[in-house]
């Protein structure tokens, strides 16, 4: 079966306050124009944020000032993730006061799954805070709070060897760790991270072990790309996942 964890992108849809909104305009509407033998084309246009709706971020999003030098490193091409994904349900922990998802978390989310993703893997988190989607302000307004990933558990994931980290929030992290999260598993580890995911088809199945399939767009020189992803699972997904995972790390 497979699994949209893409939300739509679409006028009007969440955004970071620190991003201008998505915008879909049409140039040219079909009926504006009428060609010989009576066709019509329409044609439309899109000025997007690269961190807006689900995304990848690439290493480059955040780097250390002092060791710029002056310098101001473009971003990178992003590559295509296709592995296996675990999918860790952290909503029991937010549910109960968790602000910052640590180590301890992360554990008792995998040991649920009986599934601990590992070298090559994606890790999926899942806080419930996907629930809010439909409300821009909620989900990410000025004032929005979301729970997130600390940067122990960052490190956590980092050392158990994983790709890319995604979640259904909108920064992976809470505001109160200011983007060291981030900075730790772009700058530092080498991970990539994806925001804004909709994971909760995923958790409806009670699929936690699946095959993870992110295209990012091929822009040169991107900090971030809007990314199409899906999960795969069914008979033969997750070896086809672990087949990958050797294959990418062997």
């Amino acid at each position: 079966m497979l699994h949209e964890l893409s939300h739509p992108f679409a006028n009007g849809m969440p955004h970071h306050p620190m991003v201008p909104p998505f915008q879909h305009l049409f140039s040219r509407r079909l009926g504006d124009v009428i060609r010989p033998g009576g066709l019509s084309v329409a044609s439309d246009v899109l000025i997007a944020p690269l961190h807006v709706g689900t995304h990848i971020d690439a290493f480059s999003h955040v780097g250390d000032a002092a060791a710029l030098a002056g310098e101001r490193p473009a971003g990178e091409s992003l590559p295509p993730l296709l592995t296996r994904a675990v999918v860790l349900d952290c909503r029991p922990a937010v549910a109960a006061g968790t602000h910052e998802i640590g180590p301890t978390e992360l554990a008792e989310a995998a040991d649920r799954a009986g599934a601990v993703p590992g070298a090559g893997d994606v890790a999926l988190l899942a806080t419930g805070w996907e629930r809010h989607w439909g409300d821009p302000v909620a989900y990410a307004g000025p004032v929005a709070d979301p729970p997130g990933l600390s940067v122990a558990g960052a490190r956590h994931l980092a050392d158990l060897g994983v790709v890319a980290v995604g979640a259904d929030t909108p920064a992976l992290e809470p505001a109160s760790t200011e983007l060291g999260v981030h900075r730790l598993l772009l700058e530092e580890r080498r991970v990539y991270i994806v925001e804004n995911m909709r994971l909760s088809s995923l958790l409806a199945a009670g699929e936690h072990d699946v095959l993870f399939l992110a295209l990012p767009l091929r822009i040169v020189g991107a900090t971030a790309s809007p990314l199409r992803c899906v999960a795969v699972t069914g008979s033969g997904a997750a070896a086809c996942g672990e087949l990958l995972r050797a294959a990418a790390t062997g």
